[in-house]
């Protein structure tokens, strides 16, 4: 019986907690099968975890000062899967290779927090009913061919924080894969079609590592992905088509990455893209159109980058809700740059601007989230040319905010926002 998620997002305020925490209104005695002190390391336990052991739906956190000493060598998390039929648990054991007394029948292994630097041929070759795969934190910077073909009825399999430089074609077998993590690595390159076995996979999350560029064919057969996690890497170049196979890809983490330039046929065959995340890059130049193939976004961001031109806003994103443009180069916009039927949230604080017309805003639903919080430079506001925002402020169809918290403009003559004279209309 799964936990309540409200019992998993709690857990380490238990650790404050004075008295025993029950997930049930069970109230009968405890046994010694049924009582688990959460040992002194968190990360010792995971949701997985607590799924399999409380089958009987009662967990009991305990004081830690309590449990303390018998926590130490962590006992309590070594020995508890090694008793169960369906889990297999071994972290902090400063295990060097995958042990080899794996139940075949476990049907989730964790493996996390160790030493283990290789996945050889056939390693897992008799976890038939494998599920969840945790080898996170180890030093592991080589997966073999056959290291995972008999993982058949994997569906999560985590390799975060470990030393893999190169993604090869190493995942075949894994038919029914749906997670990938492999952030916090050490990968500079992908092969091409590295990922072409994995047709089931829906997220995949490549992020904090050194990837420099996405070919045409890096996520070949990818065509249920509906996440794909690529922030915070080195890319500069994204070939014209890279994305074309994602045709069901719904949310896109670009950001803090080094994209200059933003071309049309970037994002094509994203017929489903709905977020598009870009900001902290170095992009000072987007195409006119650039984002004409991605009609169904929702949410695009390109914050914190050199763009200063933006006349390249297609009316084709008609789905558009919310575009952040904050802290890059604008100082003007064009009318009907923003002619969009959903566009709702309108990010441009810590841009050029000294001013802006109704008119750029005219077509737009109400109410309408409006940020222009701050302006580069020594820039003020000519705030007598903002008497149409604060009406519209007033009657509660316009909202004026940063970072969540209501913002009112300095005016460059030192009027205070509260006692500009507008008069009964703007």
């Amino acid at each position: 019986m799964l936990l309540k998620r409200q019992t998993r997002t709690n857990l380490k305020d238990a650790f404050n907690w004075p008295n025993s925490l029950l997930c049930s209104s069970r109230k009968a005695p405890l046994n010694h099968a049924e009582l688990v002190v959460i040992a002194c390391k968190f990360d010792c336990l995971t949701s997985y975890f607590f799924t399999d052991i409380f089958s009987a739906s009662l967990l009991v956190v305990a004081q830690i000062q309590q449990t303390k000493a018998e926590c130490t060598n962590q006992t309590h998390c070594r020995n508890l899967y090694n008793t169960t039929s369906r889990g297999f648990y071994r972290t902090h054991w400063n295990l060097s290779v995958v042990p080899d007394d794996i139940p075949g029948e476990a049907r989730e292994v964790f493996l996390h927090h160790n030493r283990i630097t290789h996945l050889p041929l056939g390693v897992f070759s008799h976890l038939t009913e494998c599920y969840i795969l945790h080898l996170e934190n180890n030093e592991i910077s080589q997966v073999h061919q056959g290291a995972l073909d008999f993982l058949n009825n994997l569906h999560t399999l985590n390799l975060v924080r470990n030393k893999m430089s190169y993604i090869g074609p190493v995942w075949r077998g894994l038919n029914n894969l749906k997670w990938l993590y492999i952030q916090w690595n050490q990968i500079s390159q992908i092969e091409d079609r590295a990922f072409h076995s994995l047709h089931l996979l829906e997220r995949l999350v490549l992020d904090q590592n050194y990837i420099r560029r996405i070919g045409l064919r890096t996520f070949e057969g990818l065509g249920n992905l509906v996440q794909l996690f690529l922030y915070h890497n080195q890319i500069s170049a994204i070939e014209d088509g890279a994305f074309a196979n994602l045709g069901k890809l719904e949310v896109l983490y670009l950001h803090e990455n080094r994209i200059s330039r933003v071309e049309k046929g970037m994002w094509r065959g994203l017929d489903s893209l709905r977020d598009l995340h870009l900001f902290q890059n170095h992009i000072s130049h987007i195409q006119e159109s650039a984002f004409d193939s991605v009609s169904n976004l929702h949410e695009l961001y390109l914050g914190h980058n050199t763009i200063s031109d933006i006349n390249w806003v297609s009316r084709n994103l008609q789905n558009l809700r919310l575009i952040d443009l904050e802290s890059n180069q604008i100082s003007n916009i064009q009318h009907e740059t923003f002619n969009h039927h959903s566009l709702s949230n309108i990010f441009l604080h810590n841009n050029y601007f000294t001013s802006l017309d109704p008119d750029f805003f005219i077509n737009l639903p109400r109410p309408l989230n409006l940020t222009f919080s701050g302006t580069r430079g020594t820039n003020r506001w000519t705030c007598r040319t903002l008497c149409w925002v604060k009406h519209e402020e007033h009657h509660g169809t316009l909202k004026l905010s940063h970072n969540g918290q209501n913002y009112q403009p300095k005016c460059a003559d030192g009027t205070e926002w509260e006692s500009l004279p507008c008069g009964s209309s703007g």
